[in-house]
Order: structure tokens, then sequence, then C-alpha cells
């Protein structure tokens, strides 16, 4: 059956990426939403219009960047309602997003778009909000593709932050980012039981804010350890990685298939996530090690840039503006190097906070190094060990204050959590 289907879906491609009128959807998998929406503006009249309820993705997710910016510059996007099936519009998964596009001939305005809905009504009662195609780049540069909102309100606010702002890729354009071992392509190298030839692999599900201890498979049963959705269980305590992981890698190959990662420490981060969770970014830094395909990380040569960074990527005010740049379940490198990050040199401004004054930075990098202790990153700061949630409150105290959030702006941010 699967040789049937693979066989299938191989024709098909071959298919469609030798027909004129399958130029834009055959990017990356073949996705038959992308397929019939390119479809249905090839073969309507000039003069027609189209109106498609798809996945929010195609307005959303990076794979469709191509596809989105013909939709708009070519084929008359005009109109965009999202909704969310949270009140189960669909009998689909209430986590399900999609959308209602009508495109219209030669229309060259701005487009209308509707962010957050969540019952079915008239359209024209939905409130909406026009984005100009200036504002579309200025939200996501890389992509010029549509955030994912849960309201117009949100709008005006992230327009206003990225304004202000400069991008990740602008202020650390050095960073270098990977995802390194794949149980798949890699599985001849890859063993369940440790030897003194083998390091463990750290999964997404064990990092947690500021640890890669936040779940252990050391006590998960053995029959449902390697099983392919297995749940790691919470850790009590600080363990050994050896007993703490399930996969172990052989050093001969992690060394090859680490060569160009040089640097002593990784920021990791789960691949994994989603808008809807309590948390989408969840960090921490690592002395660099093997991880598997659901860990992200980046190195840098500065370890105080790598500290400043995971700072930023744990906060609140963070995690607020990426669920809007969120439209699948990964949160890939093309998302981050988007997002809107502080100019590098307000970092260095002077701040007084709880009676202390000192750069913005060290203010930052000194909680942060703080809650990762025993790790030695030679910053020449005295650090000592505090309350980890008192340290991270401030963190984001700090992180909101540089990104020029208003108190008002910052307790909305706050009671979204």
């Amino acid at each position: 059956m699967y040789s049937e289907c693979k066989n299938d879906y191989d024709t098909f491609k071959k298919f469609a990426s030798e027909k004129t009128f399958f130029t834009k959807s055959t990017s990356g998998e073949l996705n038959t939403y992308a397929l019939f929406t390119e479809l249905a503006l090839q073969i309507c009249s000039t003069s027609g219009i189209v109106a498609l309820i798809l996945k929010s993705a195609i307005m959303t997710s990076p794979v469709n960047s191509g596809l989105f910016k013909w939709l708009r510059k070519e084929k008359g996007l005009s109109e965009v309602f999202f909704f969310e099936n949270s009140k189960k519009i669909f009998d689909i998964d209430s986590r399900e997003q999609f959308c209602i596009a009508f495109f219209y001939p030669n229309n060259r305005n701005a487009l209308n778009v509707s962010f957050g809905n969540t019952s079915i009504g008239t359209l024209s009662d939905f409130s909406s909000v026009e984005l100009s195609d200036n504002d579309i780049e200025l939200i996501n540069p890389e992509t010029h593709l549509l955030p994912g909102l849960n309201s117009n309100a949100e709008l005006s606010f992230l327009k206003r932050i990225y304004s202000n702002n400069s991008t990740f890729a602008v202020e650390f354009p050095n960073c270098h980012f990977g995802r390194l071992v794949h149980l798949t392509l890699h599985a001849n190298s890859i063993f369940t039981e440790p030897s003194e030839t083998t390091l463990p692999i750290l999964e997404g599900k064990m990092i947690g804010q500021y640890t890669s201890s936040y779940t252990t498979f050391s006590t998960v049963e053995a029959d449902k350890k390697y099983l392919h959705k297995s749940k790691s269980k919470l850790s009590s305590s600080t363990e050994d990685l050896t007993t703490q992981c399930r996969y172990h890698i052989d050093i001969a190959a992690w060394k090859q298939i680490s060569k160009n990662y040089n640097e002593p420490f990784s920021l990791v981060w789960r691949d994994l996530t989603s808008s809807s969770n309590s948390r989408t970014m969840i960090a921490t830094i690592v002395p660099h090690m093997p991880s598997l395909q659901s860990v992200q990380l980046l190195q840098c040569k500065n370890n105080r840039d790598l500290l400043l960074i995971l700072g930023i990527f744990n906060s609140k005010v963070f995690d607020y503006i990426l669920r809007s740049k969120l439209s699948g379940i990964d949160l890939t490198q093309k998302i981050v190097i988007q997002m809107p990050i502080p100019k590098r040199k307000k970092f260095e401004s002077p701040i007084c906070f709880n009676g202390k004054t000192d750069t913005m930075q060290n203010q930052i990098i000194t909680r942060v190094a703080s809650l990762l202790l025993p790790l030695d990153f030679n910053i020449d700061i005295p650090l000592s060990k505090q309350n980890s949630s008192k340290l991270i409150d401030e963190i984001d105290q700090l992180v909101a204050s540089i990104y020029g959030i208003s108190d008002e702006e910052y307790r909305m941010i706050v009671q979204s959590f």
C-alpha cells in the first residue's frame, strides 16, 4: 500500500511540475490546497471572481511564499478572512486554522484582512483592516507573507514593533544555525544503549526554559520508550544525560556530522511547537552536544551574544510576537531571522534596575548566566544562584523595556500567557 501511494505521489509530482498551470504550487511537498488554488486561478476567466476556503498556511507559511506573492501581485488577492476552528466550525481538530480568500481581477488596492474569527456569519459584517504591500514587507521582510494574528487590534501593535526595531537577521548576522542528527539519515550510527564510544543525544522534549533536563526518558516504561509518539516524563532532579536520553550516537559519526560547528556552547530550542501552546519558544544553552532533528540550534562566537539572545528568546514579549509568525508547528530558522529585535546599540545604554546601574546587556546576561549555573561562560561578571522565577520575571521586564513596550501593553502580553 505504501509503495502504491508513493508511486502515485511521485507520478503526480512529476506530472504537475511539467504542466504550465502548476508553476507556483509544487514547491516542497505537494499540498492539494496550494495545487487547487493555482489551478482555479489559472482556468478562471480574466474577468472572473474566485472565492476559496483554504488552510491559513497558504497565506502564512514560508513554503508558500512564492505562491502568495503570485496571488497578490498577479491574481488579484483582495480579501482574506481568517478563522480559528475553536468552536468547531468544521468537525476537525479545534486547533486548525483556515481562511476564505477572494480574488478580483486587476485589483491593485490594499489587501483587506480580517483576523481571529471563530464563528460563521455574513462576511460584510466582519471587521477588517487594510494591509498595504509595504505593511506586509515590514512585518515579514524575508517571506512577504501575512502574519497569523488573533485579532485585528494586534496588527497596529505589530506594525509599531517592527517600525521601531530591527530584525534578528540584521542584528545577529553571524549566527550559525542547524539541525544536526536525524534518526533515519544517521540510523547506522545511533544506538539505544550507551557505551564508551557513544554520546547521548538531546531531544526537543527534554528542553525547558533555561534547562536541558525538563523531562527524562529514564523513567518511561521499556515497551513505550521507543514508540513514535513516546512521551517523556517530568524530571524530578538533575540526572546524567546518559540515563536521561534514549538515543546515543557513535562519537566518530558525531564529529563528522558536527565538523562545521566549533563553538563550545549551543543555544537550542524545541523545533515542534504551536502558537496555541502555553509557550511557543522554549530554549536553553548547552555545551555543544548531539541533538535530534526535533532540536533547532544556533552558535555564536561571542558567549555574551549567546546569553543575550537566550534572554530575548525566552521572554514573554518575544514569545507574544512570535505567535503571530508561526503558521504551523515548526519553529525554524526562517521564522527566527525575521523576528523584530531592538538595535544592538540600545543594549549598550545604561539602566538603573532594582537599585543597580549597568548596561541593558549586562543586566540581562547576568540574570541569564545565573539561571544556567554551573555552566561557565567566562563573562567576567560575578554570579550567584538566585530564585529562578524572580530572575525570569526580571528578564521579561528588561526585554519589554528595550522593545519600547508600554505598561498597558506589557500587562496585556503577560495576561495572554
